[in-house]
């Protein structure tokens, strides 16, 4: 023991503390620093400034494929997080740029509550919805005038002529054979009877009864035999009217196919490399062909262009819901959704108040931001989608399934009680990119199973980068950026300088700057007023100054009075 206390009384002593230099404590900026003459001569800066690893990141996220490569990226709010990811989905999207293909919805004539989604090339969605608004207004004329026409009243009267000459001559035969044997064949209102009859004349009941008996029983005996042939013609007539409904039915059917098969024929003849609308088309033209009357039920306006346009609306089963049209598209989607609700991102299907009951039907379904980025980007924030109700759950599982269902909320919780549209899933292809700050980052690693296997790219923005003589003068830069962008006055080198120390100061370093876009801007805004009122043509160094005192103490109450408690 006493060993280890003599050691440690021979050691020598502490060195004294270096006296620290004031100017370790600030570290100025001087004018002589700044290689350039005025910063209206520097170029705008791509937000790029000590994002280095961020960018990394954010160009392996979005190039790569696979399932769950979306990216989270991770910075404060005002960090210029969103004006680096706008830059860089831009630069990728021109590297992709063919837009993606158009989506519709249409009637399943099969089955009306699931209606069938069809995938176009870009910009013949809205052909395929305009032809077939064409070809409804088309069959509206064609077919009326097709059962007006003379050929078709001509061939209904021989066909009406000929059984009616059949049934006539059936009975005709019938009444001259009976006539033959002394019946008369008589055609009361409810049918046919058979009567005694005499030197051509129908006998009454007490002539009859004045007759030979032998005479009576020779007649009757007739009209017993007679009136089974007579049952055997009347069992005839129901044949004979299925027969002739047949034969009407195949004739209008003849007739129909002649106005319609060309008119579908050129649709066919347009769409013949997508067999889904073909598939359609086959469909359509069936229905019509079913329902053909409803087209024939002339107006006395409908002549005109406008009241047929009109009457087509009244055959919504041959329209097309256009969900989504890139026919003006020159490259992916880039979609920021600022109200991720679970409506919003998934679409729906609304429905309308008709005689107090509400209906919908494939035309009433909506896209949400998740139809309108497939093929592109789709940018969220976080927070927002954490806080909406089951928008976070509703992503995450499209995003595992790979398809767009749209649902109402009745429908995913086993809720509704009334008739429900089924629209047929549409493939998911898409790259998300969620915004949030680092704890929210932590938070959904920590507790959220499925986060890391759904966003597997993390970029991280940095918040302050090393103050270099290349680092202060793309600083320079990204001020010069920011002012132009927000249309404020020009700055000179003094204000350039004064805004790099605040910067340094605001990282806690004196060899390093802050990177928070939102505050610089802030700062400039404010500076760029003083200059302003005081009829400045820039902003200096003593607006800068003057605004950063200004924001000071509008804040600084409380700071003041704990002061004043202390002292």
């Amino acid at each position: 023991m006493n060993t280890m206390t003599d050691g440690l009384r021979q050691r020598a002593p502490a060195p004294a503390a270096e006296t620290l230099p004031a100017d370790a404590l600030y570290r100025s900026c001087p004018l002589e620093s700044l290689a350039f003459a005025s910063p209206a001569e520097l170029e705008p800066l791509p937000f790029e400034l000590g994002q280095e690893r961020a960018v990394e990141a954010l160009d392996f996220g979005l190039a790569v494929g696979g399932l769950g490569f979306n990216i989270f990226l991770a910075g404060s709010t005002g960090s210029g997080r969103r004006e680096l990811l706008r830059g860089l989905l831009e630069r990728t999207r021109a590297t992709r740029a063919a837009p993606p293909e158009d989506w519709c919805y249409v009637n399943n004539f099969d089955d009306p509550g699931k209606p069938i989604a069809l995938r176009l090339p870009p910009g013949r969605g809205r052909q395929l919805r305009s032809a077939m608004a064409c070809a409804v207004e088309e069959l509206l004329t064609l077919l009326p005038a097709t059962f007006q026409g003379d050929e078709y009243q001509a061939r209904v009267q021989e066909l009406g002529e000929f059984f009616q000459e059949r049934e006539s001559e059936a009975f005709q035969a019938l009444a001259e054979k009976a006539s033959a044997r002394g019946v008369a064949m008589l055609k009361t209102p409810s049918g046919y009877t058979l009567a005694p009859m005499k030197d051509g004349e129908v006998l009454t009941p007490a002539a009859f009864e004045k007759l030979p008996e032998a005479e009576r029983k020779t007649t009757l005996d007739a009209i017993e035999a007679l009136k089974e042939e007579l049952k055997g013609v009347v069992r005839q007539l129901p044949g004979w009217k299925k027969e002739s409904l047949d034969r009407f039915r195949e004739l209008n059917s003849d007739f129909c196919r002649q106005a319609v098969a060309p008119v579908f024929e050129r649709l066919r003849e347009a769409y013949r490399d997508l067999p889904g609308v073909l598939d359609w088309l086959a469909a359509a033209q069936a229905a019509v062909m079913e329902e053909a009357e409803s087209f024939t039920q002339l107006r006395q306006d409908s002549a005109i262009p406008d009241n047929l346009h009109e009457r087509a609306k009244e055959f919504p089963q041959y329209s097309v819901n256009v969900l989504i049209d890139h026919g003006d598209s020159d490259g992916p989607p880039i979609v920021h959704e600022d109200n991720p609700t679970f409506g919003n991102l998934l679409g729906r299907a609304e429905q309308v108040a008709q005689m107090g009951t509400l209906v919908t039907d494939f035309t009433l379904v909506k896209a949400g931001a998740l139809h309108r980025a497939n093929g592109g980007y789709l940018v969220l924030e976080a927070e927002k989608v954490l806080t909406s109700p089951f928008a976070w759950t509703a992503l995450k599982r499209t995003l595992r399934a790979r398809e767009i269902r749209i649902q109402s909320l009745d429908q995913v919780f086993s809720f509704a009680s009334t008739v429900q549209l089924e629209p047929e899933p549409i493939p998911l292809d898409l790259k998300v990119v969620l915004l949030g700050d680092y704890l929210t980052g932590y938070l959904l690693q920590e507790y959220d199973p499925e986060f890391a296997t759904l966003f597997k790219v993390t970029a991280d923005m940095a918040p302050d980068v090393s103050r270099t003589e290349d680092s202060t003068r793309l600083f320079a830069q990204l001020l010069a950026t920011l002012q132009r962008r927000d249309g404020l006055l020009p700055i000179e080198r003094g204000g350039v300088a004064r805004c790099v120390e605040l910067a340094s100061r605001l990282a806690g370093d004196g060899s390093r700057l802050d990177l928070h876009q939102g505050r610089l801007g802030n700062l400039l805004a404010e500076a760029d007023f003083l200059a302003r009122r005081e009829g400045a043509g820039e902003v200096r160094a003593e607006h800068v100054s003057a605004a950063l005192e200004a924001a000071d103490r509008r804040r600084g109450q409380w700071q003041e009075r704990a002061r004043e408690q202390i002292l």
